[in-house]
Formats: structure tokens, C-alpha cells, sequence
């Protein structure tokens, strides 16, 4: 009985903890092809806030979700102005929602989100969904059609362009 505890305590210490598994970080248009909306977005402010002890052992309150503002529909269906972007609670697989600054502009690949638990759409973490927009010249910035390992930036023109082809 000793040696079918021992081993039992051995396999649950040494199996691997469940971790999100992306193989390959995709540009954001090729991360972006199957979201249901892609979106010219202004944060405005954070929502369901929860308490993230896990990650140092200082508990930090931390954002569920962000309302946004819809500037541009770039792909999809939303008659909506606002709308409500989650993240991450500790265990989706997602990136924790503060990623998206407040009052920062940013062009979004979005899913529909769990309508029942308050989700308007959500943000994956696997690729490049999510990439900075300036108001001032017009351009958005990241790993937008390259696989290379530094952020770009072009005209937000252009990237309409590359969204409508699809």
C-alpha cells in the first residue's frame, strides 16, 4: 500500500501543469483570419475587478474585462458603439485585459464572447491580436504581416487594405 501511495504521489508531483500551448505566435493577419470581428477600438475603461494573488505574494486587484469604444468596424457584424472585451481570470488562456491601456487607441481581432457570463466578445493570446493604432498620423504599429520578431508600423489605409483581402 506504501509503494501504490508513493507512486501515486510521484506521478501527480511530477505530471507537467496545465500552461497555454500556442505552437507558433501568428502575425495579426494571419492570427486575425477566423475572428469574428476586427475592430478600430479606444479603451475606456476597466470592469470586474478581481483579486490575482497567484502571481506575487502581494495580491493584486486585477481587471477582468474593458469597455471600448467602437471607432471602425474593420471585419464582422456590430451595430453596437460599445462593447465589452474580457481577458484573462487566471486560467482562459488569455491575456489579462490591462494589456489594452486605458484611453489608447488599438485595432482588435475579437470573438464572441459568453453572452450568459456578460461577455461581449473576448482576445486571444495566441498571435498578434491586438495592435496600436496613432490618431495623430494614422498608422498602426506591431507584428502586423511579418513573422519578424520586431513591431512594424504602417498606414492604417494600408492595413484596411490587407483586412479586406481577406
Amino acid at each position: 500500500m506504501k509503494k501504490y501511495l508513493l507512486l501515486v504521489t510521484c506521478v501527480i508531483l511530477w505530471t507537467p501543469a496545465f500552461s497555454c500551448s500556442c505552437g507558433t505566435a501568428a502575425n495579426f493577419i494571419r492570427a486575425t483570419k477566423k475572428a469574428d470581428i476586427i475592430a478600430l477600438v479606444k479603451v475606456q475603461e476597466y470592469q470586474d475587478f478581481f483579486i490575482l494573488s497567484a502571481a506575487s505574494p502581494e495580491s493584486k486587484k486585477q481587471s477582468l474585462s474593458t469597455r471600448v469604444e467602437v471607432i471602425q468596424l474593420l471585419k464582422g457584424k456590430e451595430e453596437r458603439k460599445e462593447v465589452k472585451i474580457s481577458g484573462d481570470n487566471g486560467i482562459l488562456c488569455r491575456p489579462y485585459i490591462d494589456v489594452l491601456k486605458k484611453d489608447q487607441y488599438y485595432v482588435v481581432g475579437l470573438y464572441k464572447g459568453n453572452s450568459e457570463q456578460g461577455e461581449d466578445y473576448y482576445i486571444s493570446i495566441c498571435g498578434e491580436y491586438w495592435i496600436n493604432y496613432n490618431p495623430t498620423d494614422k498608422t498602426v504599429k506591431g507584428l502586423i504581416k511579418e513573422q519578424s520578431k520586431k513591431p512594424k508600423a504602417m498606414l492604417f489605409t494600408e492595413l484596411q487594405a490587407l483586412i479586406a483581402k481577406g
